[in-house]
């Protein structure tokens, strides 16, 4: 899949820190820091084999939104990141049309 390795870098906690104070404005102050990302991911639903694509736009330590064509995803899936390597199990924090604020109910387990 995508293997190269700006792609595959995982942030620790005090990477996320750091992209925060670069991206965020002074006006935004979030809970967590996100740092941006355009990752193509896959979403799979409970009781489906076939994955939806999606774009992971940011990601946070606990969270992430994404855009996807699917505007009747369920409040729990789990989120294939194949660019960092991992997959987690989401719920739905907030929608809005295409986009999606998810929360991470597990942490990030790598990809074997």
């Amino acid at each position: 899949m995508l293997a190269n390795s700006a792609q595959s870098y995982r942030p620790s906690a005090p990477d996320f820190q750091q992209a925060a104070n670069q991206t965020q404005s002074s006006h935004e102050k979030r809970r967590f820091a996100r740092i941006p990302a355009r990752d193509i991911s896959e979403i799979f639903l409970p009781g489906s084999r076939v994955p939806l694509t999606c774009m992971v736009h940011n990601l946070s330590e606990h969270g992430a939104m994404i855009e996807t064509s699917e505007p009747d995803l369920p409040q729990r899936f789990i989120l294939t990141n194949h660019a960092r390597r991992n997959r987690m199990v989401c719920e739905v924090a907030w929608r809005s049309g295409k986009l999606l604020g998810v929360r991470f109910a597990t942490p990030p387990r790598d990809l074997r």
